[in-house]
């Protein structure tokens, strides 16, 4: 997490997406988001992202998060029975706003099986 602390205390971090199409504009990620690390276009202006924000109690979350037309749409990664998703790579599906995205399926911090997910609206 960039070393950094999240929290009402901890040093807050801001994270912004700078796109260009002839002049440079920019896209601030909500703090209620997370910390972004996988970022991949849904093909119609807007963009699919995996995110991971501090839960009350302190545990981490990680949620696919799409943006578009100006508003932030975030979805809890699917898990598989008492197995974890920890998914690290994103690509979107031309034609359509889905997006495919492939990792691993975890037991504690040990990867148990590869998996491939399609998410969209």
């Amino acid at each position: 997490m960039l070393g950094e602390e999240f929290g009402p205390k901890a040093r807050q971090v801001t994270f912004v997406l700078l796109r260009w199409n002839g002049r440079w504009s920019t896209i601030t990620i909500p703090s209620s988001v997370g910390v972004a690390s996988q970022l991949a276009s849904d093909g119609h202006g807007g963009f699919w992202l995996i995110a991971t924000h501090v839960e009350p109690g302190g545990t981490d979350q990680t949620d696919f998060v799409h943006y578009t037309g100006g508003r932030w749409l975030q979805a809890s990664i699917p898990t598989k029975g008492k197995l974890a998703s920890d998914p690290g790579v994103l690509a979107s599906v031309p034609g359509s706003q889905s997006m495919w995205a492939i990792g691993v399926l975890l037991s504690g911090s040990t990867p148990e099986f590869g998996e491939i997910m399609s998410f969209g609206p």
